[in-house]
């Protein structure tokens, strides 16, 4: 999955089939009883797949397998149906085959009351729905049959979701969709919807009201099913989603910020001031960018390397512009997107370098300063320049060099963000430095505990009910690892001739675990999505309530507290029962990060939200 179909988790109901009603006796009837004692706690694995968990879920007499994404943003079970010539190989091959093989699946067919062009009414027909992600759109056949998840069963009367057409733009592994989203006590049907027709989740019929997730670095995690109340809950809010009130981040020892988020200004009409949204189908931490860029200088601030590494950047542009290289851009907001890649400029690969445990001269180990050079196309989208009237005046290579832009000092100074130091000269924001030493850690990363190095960083949330709770997130979880290809230059001696050359090589970069988006709401305000982070760090107890919203409510666990554990058979093993305990404090550098091959996946909510 990647960033270009962001947010193909969320999904609303588009349309059903128009003027429908029910055509009784023609519905899967049955149990719905599960297959497990209630109360009895179980448990199933979450393959971990880098950007997301998914999970078995067996569809199907007899059983069909699929890997679904696990995801706490949606409520519904969808299944790849082999008749969807428009899905892509990269899917891979697992779909639901004909009805005919399984003995428990039925079609319902509803009474079509829509004259259309023709003007005469058609008879009983499937229903198809159209299910509208971030990316595109999902179309649908309901159906009933049956469906378990580990030794957790239930017959999912029009339940389960056959996609047979989309417009998608998935391009990885993707079988389907096991919603685990909140349940809404105040839902609704559809205009249109055929009448008495509900679309359950897997929850809902299989009567699991307590569960919980987690997932572990470098393997796979644990869905809980039937597990204990949390004992210091949190109400949800909103209406839609597992959301909680958000007051703000502190970055390690330091004060509260984000005013923005102070629950005494929000209006009378809000909820909340702000909220988060702890959602497993979103990889990163989504956020509005000016508050991402807030917390990137707050982090850069208490951190010693960078602050080390900001200092020598800033004199190092300074000498340069001593030099007659002038700072050249227009003004604008700061780009906390990934960069591109093409060549890289000098001033950085001598202040990276200078960063590494061996403190390399250029001189002596060129080979540093062209990986440094090559890691990067335009890092920073702006130029130095040359400046004018001085025809000859370049830096060391001969080229201009990628660079943060002048900006209004007005503008920075309401952003809290200044970039002009004193007297109005230029000041490199602590934002980008964060970035870049962050993208050349293979200089420097290989003995460091991160954990131990940077700060954590803390998420303030509650609920309405004046519940608290503070979310720590060490850097090993905020920071991510990722491979890129990159060019390197050298100079090679062929039959007495310095050629230079090119070569490309596969390099680790380090990337922030945030991504930016500006999105707010009437009732619960400007909102973020807490993605994977929260659940390396965290096990998340959800109560689904017995049908009011009061009871809706989730909790966390640290894995301080607790460990996250591992699925044996149907048991949770924890601490000393587990045989093989992966010890991630242990380790260092590259390896206790969580690595991406992957382009992350990012929600993207749909537009005119009143709330959460």
């Amino acid at each position: 999955m990647c960033c270009s179909y962001c947010g193909i988790f969320y999904y609303s109901m588009l349309a059903l089939v128009m003027q429908m009603r029910v055509t009784q006796g023609l519905l899967l009837r049955g149990s719905n009883a599960t297959a497990v004692v209630p109360g009895k706690e179980v448990c199933e694995v979450l393959t971990n797949e880098e950007t997301f968990a998914s999970i078995k879920v067996s569809v199907g007499s007899p059983a069909q397998s699929f890997h679904v994404v696990a995801d706490t943003g949606s409520n519904h079970v969808i299944v790849k149906d082999c008749v969807c010539t428009q899905c892509l190989p990269e899917w891979g091959k697992a779909c639901f085959v004909e009805p005919k093989k399984s003995t428990t699946f039925k079609v319902p067919l509803f009474q079509n009351n829509y004259d259309g062009e023709s003007g005469e009414k058609k008879g009983p027909s499937p229903a198809r729905m159209a299910l509208n992600f971030g990316s595109g759109e999902i179309s649908a056949e309901i159906a009933s049959d049956q469906i378990s998840i580990g030794q957790v069963q239930a017959n999912m009367e029009n339940g389960v979701l056959l996609m047979y057409d989309h417009s998608l733009e998935i391009r990885s592994h993707f079988e389907g969709i096991l919603g685990l989203g909140r349940p809404n006590p105040e839902f609704k049907p559809r205009p249109g919807q055929p009448e008495g027709l509900t679309i359950p989740g897997f929850f809902d019929t299989a009567k699991v009201r307590h569960f919980s997730i987690c997932f572990n670095h470098g393997t796979d995690g644990v869905l809980g099913m039937h597990t204990a109340q949390h004992p210091k809950p949190l109400t949800s809010v909103g209406k839609t989603h597992w959301a909680m009130d958000f007051h703000g981040i502190s970055v390690g020892d330091q004060p509260l910020k984000m005013r923005s988020c102070d629950p005494a200004l929000k209006k009378p009409e809000m909820e909340t001031a702000c909220s988060i949204i702890p959602d497993t189908g979103t990889t990163l931490v989504v956020g509005p960018e000016q508050q991402i860029a807030s917390l990137y200088e707050d982090l850069c601030n208490n951190w010693q390397r960078c602050q080390n590494t900001h200092k020598d950047l800033q004199a190092e542009i300074e000498k340069m512009k001593s030099n007659g290289i002038k700072i050249e851009g227009p003004a604008g907001a700061l780009d906390l997107a990934e960069s591109d890649r093409d060549h890289f400029m000098d001033v950085v690969a001598k202040v990276m370098a200078r960063s590494s445990p061996k403190k390399p001269s250029l001189v002596d180990e060129p080979d540093v300063l062209n990986k440094a050079r090559a890691i990067d196309a335009k890092t920073i989208p702006y130029v130095i320049s040359k400046a004018s009237g001085k025809e000859n005046s370049t830096d060391v290579t001969g080229k201009a060099i990628p660079v943060i832009p002048e900006a209004s000092a007005s503008k920075q100074e309401e952003e809290g963000r200044p970039w002009r130091g004193e007297e109005g000269k230029f000041s490199l924001p602590p934002t980008m430095t964060l970035q870049l030493l962050l993208e050349h850690c293979s200089s420097w990363i290989e003995k460091v505990d991160l954990n131990q190095e940077m700060p954590e960083i803390k998420f303030h949330v509650a609920d309405t009910k004046g519940n608290k709770d503070i979310l720590q997130i060490p850097a090993s979880s905020y920071i991510f690892s990722k491979a890129v290809n990159v060019e390197v230059p050298s100079i090679r001696n062929v039959s007495g001739f310095p050629l230079k050359i090119r070569t490309t090589q596969n390099e680790k970069v380090c990337m922030m675990g945030f991504s930016s988006m500006d999105y707010s709401t009437e009732q619960n305000g400007d909102v973020w999505i807490f993605g994977t982070p929260l659940f390396y760090e965290y096990t998340a107890h959800y109560d689904r309530g017995e049908g009011e919203a009061k009871e809706i409510q989730m909790g966390f666990t640290s894995k301080k507290e607790s460990e996250c554990g591992k699925c044996q058979g149907e048991q949770i093993v924890r601490s000393s029962l587990l045989t093989e305990k992966a010890d991630t404090n242990t380790k260092v550098g590259l390896d206790a990060l969580n690595h991406l091959s992957k382009q992350p996946i990012i929600r993207k909510l749909p537009k005119g939200m009143k709330h959460v």
